[in-house]
């Protein structure tokens, strides 16, 4: 349904905001002698179902440009204690790829490795590799996704 709001939304911006058509004709000569069909986009069912889902209780629709959207969370645990957590944002910040330094996404896959400064105390570091991970989906119940990453010692 939100695929459809945003299909006709785009629809009526890409119209100038007047009302779209859709137009259909058989071949590219008779378009241009003025043979074709013309179909208005009925958009009335479309805001109908939008306005439906506004006004159930339980359903709530954010705008994805408002900021207000829900960023998947991580969480790191090291023998299934949560050391840290945290947006992709704020990882995003702190993490890089050592293989492709341009590459942004903190994600990370089973048997990756990564060097956890300062762990597990002030002063040392430690190079860990994920062992297990579980995702959970929580945003049908307007929560944001959580990655869960299990960490072992990675010893080379």
């Amino acid at each position: 349904m939100i695929e459809d709001i945003e299909y006709a939304n785009d629809i009526v911006k890409s119209a100038n905001q007047k009302r779209p058509l859709f137009i259909s004709f058989e071949s590219e000569e008779k378009f241009r002698s003025g043979i074709f069909t013309k179909y208005p986009v009925e958009l009335d069912v479309v805001l109908s179902a939008l306005n439906d889902l506004k006004s159930h209780p339980r359903i709530e629709i954010k705008d994805k440009n408002s900021g207000d959207s829900l960023e998947t969370r991580l969480e790191f645990f090291y023998n299934n204690e949560l050391i840290m957590e945290g947006t992709i944002s704020q990882f995003r910040e702190i993490m890089t790829n050592p293989n492709n330094p341009n590459d942004k996404d903190p994600r990370l896959g089973l048997g990756d490795r990564f060097t956890l400064d300062e762990f597990p105390k002030e002063g040392d570091s430690t190079v860990v590799r994920v062992m297990k991970m579980t995702t959970k989906t929580n945003q049908l119940n307007g929560k944001p996704d959580t990655i869960q990453y299990y960490l072992e010692p990675y010893l080379s």
